[in-house]
Order: structure tokens, then sequence, then C-alpha cells
């Protein structure tokens, strides 16, 4: 089992799998003392895989107060693995309030809009953890948007700057990274989409490389067929052009 909590039960292929096929060169370990009972871990399970233990009690917008030294750990562990072109995997135990508090973070530092921070903490609603609504991250988000800043991404941009003290080379290397290889505003007809086509608003995954859609995709999200990399696109309001969102 793949549970964050869980992952000292995972087998050998599974752990085998994490390492070979999604490249994790890096755990971060949200759990706190009380979480290790049934299994404590001092290093990770993943061969070869750095380890940091942030031992996160809160998840609420307390921890943006008083964890900022274990955020740090956390940032410069998953920083240090992107710098070595590895994956960073972390957790706690369902993957869901401490977890998604971190990936807030991260993600409203890349510039991630607000609407999709909140879907992507809503996802967990379809994991063991249970129903999750957006007003799980809500507090933590105006404790955020009180911060100086012009936009979402500065305010949390300045977050970690100031309060958990990440240096600006740390902070725009890690951005960098992580946008690296984004693709650029992409448009085609409707002549090229699969039939039958759909009304405005609906999305298809469409390949640059080969001027060519998949069929329809998700709303959010890319995804890649070989070595060509899929951008999400949505039919235009005019009814003629296709862009990116």
């Amino acid at each position: 089992e793949l549970v964050g909590g869980n992952s000292y039960t995972a087998s050998d292929a599974d752990l085998a799998m994490l390492k070979e096929q999604l490249n994790i060169g890096a755990e971060v370990d949200l759990r706190m003392n009380g979480d290790l009972a049934s299994g404590t871990m001092s290093a990770s399970a993943i061969d070869g895989a750095s380890y940091y233990y942030a031992n996160l009690s809160r998840w609420s917008e307390d921890a943006l107060n008083f964890d900022t030294a274990k955020f740090k750990g956390a940032f410069d562990l998953v920083l240090s693995a992107l710098k070595a072109d590895k994956a960073a995997y972390f957790h706690c135990i369902f993957g869901a309030d401490r977890t998604g508090c971190f990936a807030m973070l991260l993600e409203g530092l890349l510039g991630l809009p607000v609407d999709l921070i909140y879907k992507d903490y809503e996802l967990t609603s379809f994991s063991s953890a249970g129903l999750r609504e957006k007003t799980g991250i809500d507090h933590k988000l105006q404790y955020i948007n009180a911060l100086q800043g012009s936009s979402l991404q500065e305010k949390f941009y300045n977050y970690w700057r100031g309060a958990v003290g990440v240096s600006e080379a740390d902070l725009n290397e890690f951005i960098n990274i992580m946008v690296e290889g984004t693709s650029p505003i992409t448009t085609a007809t409707l002549a090229d989409l699969p039939t039958p086509v759909v009304a405005y608003g609906e999305y298809y995954i469409y390949i640059p490389s080969i001027s060519q859609f998949l069929g329809r995709g998700e709303a959010y999200g890319a995804r890649g067929v070989g070595d060509n990399y899929g951008v999400p696109v949505q039919i235009a309001t005019n009814g003629v052009n296709v862009s990116t969102i």
C-alpha cells in the first residue's frame, strides 16, 4: 500500500517502481511522532532516496506561524532532488491536510491559480482520508493573502523568503526548474479537433509537435505521449480558435 503513512509496508516491486519509474530521489515525511507507532522510519524505504522527517503536528494556519523551520527543511530536500533531476515524494498519514498545506505553499509559489489550489486539495476526497472541502485551506490562504505583495504568487514568495527563510536564489531556482519545458501558448483551428466537435468549455489535449489532438482530456493538467508533450486546450468563445488555458 502506497498511502503516505504506509510507505514502509510497500512491496519490493512497489518500491522499485517508485525509484525506477517515478524517479523519486527524496522523501519528505510530514508525520508527527504520534503517527509512527505502527512503523517508525528513520530513512526512506525507497532505495537511494534522501529522507527528511518533519514531525509536523499542525496543519491549520498555526503551522504557517510556528513550523517554518520544518517547511525550510522540507523545501531544501525537495529542491536538492530537483537539482539532481529527481522527483520528490512528500506525505503524511493520508496525504490530505499536512500534505495539502505543504502542497499549497509550493503551488502558490509557482503561481498556480487559487481555484486550482482548491481543486488539488479537494481531490483528496477520492482517497481514504474522506471528504476534503476547500474550506479546509481557506484560513491558510487568508493568512498568505494578508502578506505584502501585488499578487498571490508574490505573497507566497514573500512568505517563503521572509517567514521561512529560503534564499531568493533557491526560490528562483525552484521556480525555474519546475516551469522549465512548459509549453508556450498553443493555438489551433477547430478543423484539427477530433469529431464530433464539442461545445465551448470542454477540453482536449493538443500535441504541438505533431499538430494533432488526442481525445477529450481533463479540464486541467497535461499528459505525455511518447516524446510529445500534451497541452490542455479550451475551445475559444468565437467557435473558431482553440487556445491553451
